[in-house]
């Protein structure tokens, strides 16, 4: 598929370093649309830095959130604004963002403070999507992908203990990816879910016996 983070010269629209205009977003996304004759109503989100390990605070722990947060939150917001004139006209077919966000966002990792914040920031910009989009078929979810074993989860030295066997698979991420694409989940809108501890079949379960309003969304007890 044609790769919509990237504009006609090459520039990559989701990186906070260019002042790049929603106009240029929409050259690909709206080639895109008129090449497969059908609106764009997927974005999966994986924008993610990691960080060193940090113990307290550091006079470069606020240069360092700044630079996690923006390339997270950034491309969801193109794409919003991609849709939104069809949106406020209803024409626009129901859309999805599956935001791929982390654990350390509901219960944070003490050192790793800016990814933490950058990964908790989504769930505050999903509770804006839910107000405002969810009555124009914009749904949002944050999904955490477990731990797949990858270069960035073992340069961490907080999952050095992991083995075979205590990893995420890619097939438990894809699987729940798709469910919530398809529209089957969209009851978890702006609310987390997590690869490996659940599956499609679970979350359908736990739709059946109802789900309060805060439930699994960033909220004081």
């Amino acid at each position: 598929m044609e790769d919509l983070a990237r504009g006609p010269d090459g520039t990559d629209l989701t990186d906070w370093r260019f002042s790049v205009s929603v106009a240029a977003l929409r050259v690909p996304g709206r080639g895109l649309e008129a090449e497969a004759g059908r609106s764009v109503q997927l974005l999966l989100h994986n924008a993610s830095r990691t960080q060193s390990p940090t113990v307290g605070s550091r006079s470069g722990e606020h240069r360092r959130c700044r630079e996690r947060k923006r390339p997270r939150q950034r491309p969801h917001s193109q794409f919003i604004r991609l849709g939104t004139p069809q949106h406020r006209r209803g024409d626009r077919p129901s859309s999805r963002i599956i935001d791929l966000n982390s654990g350390s966002g509901t219960q944070a990792t003490p050192a790793y403070a800016a990814y933490s914040a950058s990964t908790t920031a989504l769930f505050r910009k999903a509770d804006s999507v839910v107000r405002f989009g969810h009555d124009k078929s914009l749904h949002i979810f944050e999904m955490a992908p477990g731990v797949v074993e990858t270069e960035m989860t073992k340069s961490m030295p907080v999952h050095d203990f992991r083995g075979e066997g205590d990893w995420t698979s890619p097939e438990q991420v894809t699987d729940l990816a798709v469910a919530l694409a398809s529209g089957t989940l969209d009851t978890f809108t702006g609310r987390y879910v997590r690869a490996g501890a659940e599956s499609e079949d679970s979350l359908v379960t736990k739709m059946i016996g109802g789900i309060e309003t805060f439930t699994r969304r960033i909220a004081l007890g």
